[in-house]
Formats: structure tokens, sequence, C-alpha cells
């Protein structure tokens, strides 16, 4: 048994791990800082002694440290297995999750599984043979950072504007529809709304995600795409899918695991460590 926990912009979700059973669950909202970040972990881990620790992070680490988060700033730079005095594994979340659904979701028994999470930001995890892409720097599936604006002149990881984050996450369809006119601030809001700038604003968002997952197909040629995070909570598949049948892409399915993928896949990642 392990314990996996995974760290989003504004929870952390937790719980014991067995194979693909997550015995026991729980959930904090994630601190805003790193003193009371550092605090609420070590009060997760006394709750699980003697078991190693697997931890999903929105952005990129060395070792049991954490060096880039796009969307946590404040918590760069913890070093979390000297922090808690115990064997930790980090993994980047959006791994976790493809990781997780190529184990035992919607992406089992596929040679080449892609998994795409959509929320407070965009990320990507690719699985070939039950195993987890890395490349060569610890970046591969960190394609929500690929360029769209030709007038991007940064390209620090932190930095980095006119990408597929600043369009397709969360915050990104919010700015978009505030552009626009619109008055909604939350994705569920403009979903729901039944004004002509929300119907605009949906409309571009699936066309928006739908020509992301096309591009990734065409590179990667998986054989399955499986979308987890807050935003597919939306009615979107269907409409996601219909245009990307106009491209004969495959076709793109839910996360079998939901809101446990990421601690599963937290779990799995400490047996594939580089």
């Amino acid at each position: 048994m392990y314990l996996g926990i995974d760290v989003g912009g504004t929870k952390i979700a937790y719980g014991l791990v067995d194979g693909k059973k997550v015995l026991s669950r729980g959930i904090t909202p994630t601190p805003k800082n790193k003193e009371a970040f550092i605090e609420v972990l070590r009060s997760i881990a006394r709750q699980f002694p003697r078991v190693k620790i697997g931890v999903g992070i929105p952005g990129n680490y060395y070792k049991s440290k954490m060096i880039a988060l796009p969307n946590l700033q404040m918590l760069e730079g913890i070093d979390l297995g000297k922090e808690l005095s115990r064997n930790v594994t980090l993994e980047n979340d959006s791994r976790c999750f493809a990781l997780a659904e190529a184990m035992y979701g919607a992406g089992k028994n596929k040679h080449c599984e892609l998994g795409i999470i959509l929320g407070t930001g965009v990320g990507s995890g690719i699985v070939f043979e039950r195993k987890l892409h890395w490349g060569s720097r610890n970046m591969a599936g960190e394609f929500g950072h690929t360029l769209l604006d030709l007038s991007t002149t940064s390209h620090q990881f932190d930095e980095i504007k006119g990408d597929w984050n600043e369009l397709a996450s969360g915050p990104g369809i919010i700015r978009r529809h505030l552009a626009r006119g619109g008055t909604e601030d939350t994705p569920m809001a403009i979903w729901e709304s039944h004004t002509e700038l929300a119907k605009q604003t949906r409309e571009e968002t699936i066309r928006i995600w739908a020509i992301m997952i096309t591009n990734l197909q065409y590179l990667l040629d998986p054989d399955v795409v499986v979308i987890g995070g807050g935003l597919t909570n939306l009615p979107i598949l269907s409409d996601i899918n219909k245009i990307i049948g106009n491209y004969h892409g495959v076709k793109v399915v839910q996360s079998k695991l939901g809101v446990n993928a990421g601690i599963i896949g937290a779990t799995l990642a400490i047996s594939q460590k580089r």
C-alpha cells in the first residue's frame, strides 16, 4: 500500500491506495504559502506512517523537489522528501492521471494512451505499453505550453503567453468570455447561460479543444485519448468528438477513474521512477 497525494490549484486530494483501490480518501484546500502547504502535507503524512508516498504536482520537479509550478509558483523550491523526512516520489499530475487510466481505466490494454487534463491548466501524459514517457528533459507531454502566438517573446516555463493554457484552460475560457463582453465568470456559468455571447464562447472553446486534440493525434497517433479534470464536468465530450470526427481522429473518451485517477496515478509513479 502507498499514500497518494494529488496537489491541485485549489485543493489537495489524498488517500491510501492498494492497487486500483482507494481505501481511504481525504480532501483539503491548497494553502497559498509554503509554510502552510508543508504543514498540511506533514499532517497528511502523519496519518499514514511507514508507507511510501507518491505526489502528483501541476508542474515540473527534480527528484523530490518542486521546481516549476506555473499555477502554484509560491510552492516552487520545496523539497518534499526533506520536509516530510519520508520516501517521496514526485510526478507531474497529468502523467499521474494518464498512467492511472492506462493501467486501470479508460486506456487499459492500449498500446499508446494520451491522457489530457482540462482544468486550471491544460496538460497531458503519454503512456506507451503501460510505461510513462518523460522525454530527455522531463518535459514530454507539456503541450499546454506549446505556442500559438507568433508575437510571443518569452519561452520561460512559467512566463509563456499565447499558448494552449492561455486559450483552453478554465481561466483562459473566462478571460476570452469577459473580453468579448460577457458577464459570467465561471466556466459552468458560461455553459448554463442562454446569452448569445456565452454561446459564442462555448462554441469557440469546443473548437479550440478539438483542434488541440486533433493536433496531438497527428503527432502521437494514440489508440485512445482520455480526458479528465474539472472542465470535463461540463457537457463537452460529444461536441468535441463531433468536430474531431471530421478529421478522422481517434475517439475521445471520459476518464473511468474520475476523482481518484490522480491519487492512484501518484502511487503508480513510485514504481516507474526514472
